[in-house]
């Protein structure tokens, strides 16, 4: 937190950690989260988690439910005593915003203590004053025992305080304890923040302090004050610890002292504890010592020796993932010549889904959910593996926020085991680790949501892509062709969306490559026809196949000095068939349309539809006007009413040749041209 060392732990084997009663101040409470890698990798991670009602005033209800059996194990060899195993436990949460900018909360609990059903209810209002945010808390069991808690929170600056104060009835039902718990009266203080002097790299100090008065008449108090600081790749952590009590005890003052270092694969931990009241004198002392061989192997030491009564613990230990399970290795000894050595082997099983086979792993997986990806090459686009289709190995297949990476086997299958349950991810394939530099994904990723002790199935074919050149030339009259140079050129999609773009280079030549399969519409830019004063040719049909179609020499002319019939394709009506719900467009499937343009009225776009239909009724002959002028709608952004005429089995010579027509007759014209529909060209 801010650079102080609150704790450190080494992860479990399913890669679980888990910090525990962190203290939360007011505001921001920014924590830095470092791991530590097998091959001396060091990355961290920042986690905010802020403390604020005014957030969740200003925003919507919550709730959380659980139900969980407490250690129900599916295999014991050895019946178990504990008639608390494997219980249900419900645990339901309810927060919403109240008025005056507050929260108030309902809670239930319901477990089991030694063999009795313990259930607990329990509600609570959160409020800022003045800077303060205030928590009470109210609680009652099935027994009429209650408990009460109070927490006051505020920052000065850079420096959180925070205080808490509990009062608990006897035999109130804890987590911990059920019904035979003793109640009393707690309250707590503590403050962290900087160190307003150099020592070390960002010093921070924390402090609390502790009362407690049980029903029974016990007291306790007891006071800490700890210093965190850094100087380069060690860290240092020191604390003192006071107590004093009522019950005749003598006064204690302790302190601990940690440091850790990390240098290149080899991680070093010392820590000490000493007794400086009553008496000054060195509890005990310990030392880890781990180095990282490599991902798969990894060798630990550890030295422990405790002053009173003196007893040294020597212990090492191999952990070695073997992929197919975990095994570790380990011997202990201590000064009493005690000797014990132990074989520990972790694995886990999981179906693989695609080939229908049980596959193991050397970590714990039951906790995770899983993904299991086929990689192949897709030689007739239809998303499926069939037979005689290549199964593609050594492929990196990406799980973004959630799993890693993971690479294809022999059978094209990468298998994620390590995937937080109900964490979103991305999936996706690594272009750059495919063999071919023409193969490319059939899409290109997929959104992920893990579930606990589920395999899901994902299959990613990947395809052959095409390319396509030729050099663009600008006829003169003479009939001479020029290249033209820094010529924008689209290939739109059976989408109608552009799938590249490219500007000719200095020759007149154009690339477009790692085309994916399908059906492309070639056209060259409508505003390089402009401010080039030359006619585009209509939009050329390309057809990418499957095996890689590769097309040279796909030269286009231009005429100079011609006028253009402006053209685009499109994606279709969707916002026009929006503007006008009223409209049925069922019956009208249009592939072709002509835009005469926009009117400021409805009024003024009959007047401008009866003219041309009137003077130029036979180069719109066979169209149909998509939207008649006494029921348009007006764009909301330009808040003009546009023109369309449709025609359905349209051909693009056709369309050309009278939107050319009306240029010609200074008339607004515009070729709107469907590719995903079922479009005739000429042949040629």
């Amino acid at each position: 937190r801010g650079n102080q060392f609150l704790a450190f732990q080494r992860v479990d084997d399913d890669g679980f950690y888990s910090f525990d009663d962190v203290l939360l101040f007011n505001n921001e409470n920014d924590f830095r989260v470092v791991f530590y890698g097998p091959q001396g990798e060091i990355r961290e991670e920042l986690i905010s988690i802020p403390v604020d009602a005014t957030l969740l005033a200003q925003g919507n209800a919550v709730y959380d439910v659980s139900l969980t059996f407490d250690g129900r194990q599916t295999y014991r060899k050895n019946p178990s005593t504990d008639e608390d195993l494997g219980q249900p436990r419900l645990q339901a949460l309810y927060e919403t915003p109240l008025r005056g900018n507050a929260v108030g909360s309902l809670g239930f609990r319901s477990s089991a203590q030694d063999g009795e059903r313990n259930n607990v209810a329990y509600g609570g209002i959160s409020k800022v004053f003045k800077e303060t945010l205030v928590n009470a808390n109210l609680a009652i069991d099935d027994e009429a025992e209650m408990a009460a808690e109070l927490v006051a929170r505020r920052n000065f600056g850079d420096h959180n305080l925070a205080s808490t104060t509990r009062y608990t009835m006897d035999n109130y039902d804890t987590d911990d304890a059920g019904n035979d718990s003793l109640g009393g009266f707690s309250t707590r203080f503590n403050a962290n923040g900087p160190i307003p002097f150099w020592l070390g790299q960002n010093p921070r100090y924390s402090t609390s302090l502790d009362y407690n008065l049980t029903n029974a008449g016990d007291s306790s108090m007891s006071a800490t004050a700890g210093l965190n600081t850094s100087y380069k790749n060690l860290s240092f952590n020191n604390q003192l610890v006071y107590t004093t009590t009522n019950t005749g005890a003598e006064d204690t003052l302790y302190n601990n002292t940690g440091v850790m270092g990390a240098y290149g694969r080899s991680r070093v931990r010392v820590n000490t504890n000493s007794q400086i009241k009553p008496e000054h004198e060195l509890k005990s002392v310990g030392a880890n010592y781990n180095y990282y061989v490599n991902n798969k192997l990894q060798g630990e030491l550890d030295v422990n020796h405790t002053i009173d009564p003196s007893l040294t613990e020597y212990s090492a230990q191999l952990n070695w993932l073997a992929g197919w399970a975990r095994i570790s290795p380990s011997i202990k000894y201590n000064s009493e010549n005690d000797v014990f050595a132990g074989l520990n082997t972790n694995f886990g099983l999981a179906r693989e889904p695609i080939n229908n086979k049980i596959r193991s792993f050397d970590r714990s997986i039951a906790s995770n959910g899983g993904l299991s990806v086929l990689v192949f090459l897709d030689q007739n686009g239809d998303g499926t593996m069939n037979e005689g289709e290549e199964a593609l190995e050594g492929v990196i297949v990406r799980s973004l926020q959630n799993g890693g990476r993971e690479a294809t086997d022999k059978n094209g299958i990468a298998f994620f085991n390590r995937m937080a349950k109900l964490r979103l991810t991305d999936v996706y394939v690594d272009e750059e680790t495919l063999q071919d530099p023409f193969w490319i994904p059939g899409f290109k990723g997929a959104s992920i949501l893990p579930r606990e002790g589920y395999v899901a199935e994902l299959q990613f074919p990947i395809l052959m892509a095409g390319e396509m050149d030729g050099t663009l030339y600008a006829k003169r009259e003479n009939n001479a062709a020029v290249p033209l140079r820094n010529v924008k050129l689209d290939l739109f999609n059976a989408e109608g969306k552009i799938e590249q773009s490219v500007n000719t280079d200095s020759g007149g030549f154009y690339l477009f490559t790692r085309v994916p399969p399908g059906r492309y519409l070639l056209l060259v830019d409508q505003e390089a026809a402009k401010n080039g004063n030359f006619s585009r040719p209509q939009p050329q049909q390309i057809e990418i196949g499957y095996d890689g179609t590769i097309i040279y020499g796909n030269d286009i002319f231009v005429q100079s000095g011609a006028q253009d019939v402006p053209s685009t394709i499109i994606a279709g009506f969707e916002d026009y068939k929006a503007r006008h719900p009223h409209i049925d467009f069922e019956n009208t499937d249009y592939n072709i349309a002509l835009n005469l343009g926009e009117s400021n009225s409805r009024l003024l776009m009959s007047t401008r539809w009866y003219r041309l239909h009137t003077r130029y009724r036979s180069i719109l002959s066979g169209g149909q006007l998509m939207v008649l002028p006494e029921h348009s709608f007006a764009d909301e952004k330009t808040g003009k009413h546009t023109l369309r005429v449709g025609f359905r089995n349209g051909t693009l010579d056709n369309a050309y040749a009278r939107c050319r027509a009306l240029v010609a007759r200074q008339v607004p014209c515009m070729v709107e041209v469907l590719p995903a529909k079922d479009l005739k060209f000429a042949r040629k």
